[in-house]
């Protein structure tokens, strides 16, 4: 009975951070598109903001260059930090990675509202965001999990396809439940959240500008509060 009650809860815990999994990577995708849209930078595509900095360096473009390279720095940093952060309360304030999110997204909401902050101080701000955010959730049961890097979820998604399809058994897996072809199907709603968020971000920023940021700021503070309570 007991190994019953075990399972269960393991489950519905596994169930709980993928749903939250979900929501950041649409999070994710959203901001990511609003800072394309807005200055010209991606948030948390690091991928793609690396290939633009060898890019602008190459073709000598310094406002290209300082933005990229701000950009990836910012978001190295709010990952390390926000690892310190976990690392120091895992137990007592598990909510902790998605505080500085929200404190960093409501400051900029603010300057971009009645200050008008450079676009470094604006890039420095939403990325570092974005890294604080990327340490939230690391693992849905066995299956790790990166709701902002799009290239290591599609792999991912294709050696569970790929494992699915030759009918094996992850040999981490939680229960019956917990199979490479459950372990895809999740991945890919991450890749579609991801993608989705980006598409509405690019529908509503034209007419909400800075406001735009309002929405995942108030999305972050209720999963830390009804996740972490």
């Amino acid at each position: 009975m007991s190994l019953v009650l075990f399972v269960q809860k393991d489950k519905i815990l596994v169930n709980l951070d993928r749903n939250i999994s979900f929501l950041l990577a649409g999070i994710a995708g959203y901001v990511d598109a609003y800072g394309y849209i807005t200055i010209k930078t991606y948030l948390s595509f690091m991928s793609g903001n690396t290939t633009q900095l060898g890019f602008s360096i190459v073709q000598g473009s310094l406002t290209a260059t300082l933005a990229t390279f701000t950009s990836i720095i910012s978001f190295f940093t709010g990952i390390f930090l926000g690892n310190i952060l976990i690392q120091i309360n895992s137990e007592k304030l598990k909510w902790i990675s998605l505080a500085p999110t929200v404190f960093l997204l409501t400051i900029y909401l603010f300057l971009a509202n009645f200050l008008k902050p450079s676009t470094e101080l604006s890039i420095v701000l939403l990325s570092l965001s974005m890294g604080f955010m990327n340490t939230a959730v690391s693992k849905v049961g066995s299956q790790s999990v990166n709701p902002d890097f799009v290239t290591g979820t599609l792999n991912s998604m294709a050696q569970h396809l790929a494992f699915a399809v030759k009918k094996k058994y992850p040999e981490d897996s939680l229960g019956d439940w917990d199979t490479h072809l459950t372990r895809f199907t999740m991945l890919l709603k991450i890749w579609f959240c991801f993608l989705s968020g980006s598409a509405i971000s690019t529908l509503i920023s034209p007419e909400l500008n800075s406001f735009t940021i309002v929405i995942p700021s108030m999305v972050l503070l209720t999963i830390g509060i009804y996740r972490y309570r």
